[in-house]
C-alpha cells in the first residue's frame, strides 16, 4: 500500500478581550500557535487550563479542517469564553490555512503495514 498524505492545520490562539481580573495575567493581544501531529503529544501552551479546556472541542475540527454545523463569520475562526464569568477572557481560535502541517501514512509511519 502506497503512502497517502493528509495535512492538518496550526491554530492561533489570540486574546481578543479581557475584562475584570485574570488570575493567569492573559492580556489582549496575547498569542500562541497550537499545532497537532499524529503520533506526537502537542505542546500545550502556557493557558489557563479551564480555558484551553473550553477551546479543546473545537481543536480537532480546525486542526482537520472541518467545517461547524452552525453559522460561524468566518469557518477558519471561532471564538471561546473562558468559563470565569466574572472575569471573562475572550479568545480567537484561527485556523492557519496558509500553514499546513503535511503527514503521511503508510510505510514506517503505519504498524500495520509491511515494507
Amino acid at each position: 500500500m502506497a503512502q497517502e498524505e493528509y495535512k492538518t492545520y496550526p491554530i492561533r490562539i489570540r486574546v481578543i478581550s479581557q475584562k475584570g481580573y485574570c488570575a493567569m495575567l492573559h492580556k489582549v493581544g496575547d498569542e500562541w500557535v497550537y499545532k497537532y501531529e499524529p503520533g506526537k503529544l502537542p505542546e500545550t501552551p502556557n493557558i489557563c487550563e479551564a480555558a484551553l479546556h473550553s477551546m479543546a472541542l473545537y481543536f480537532k475540527p480546525l486542526w482537520w479542517g472541518a467545517l461547524f454545523p452552525f453559522p460561524t463569520v468566518d469557518p477558519d475562526t471561532f471564538l471561546v469564553a473562558c468559563p470565569d464569568a466574572a472575569n471573562p477572557v475572550f479568545f480567537e481560535l484561527k485556523r492557519l490555512r496558509d500553514q499546513p502541517i503535511y503527514l503521511h501514512y503508510g510505510g514506517k509511519y503505519d504498524p500495520d503495514l509491511k515494507d
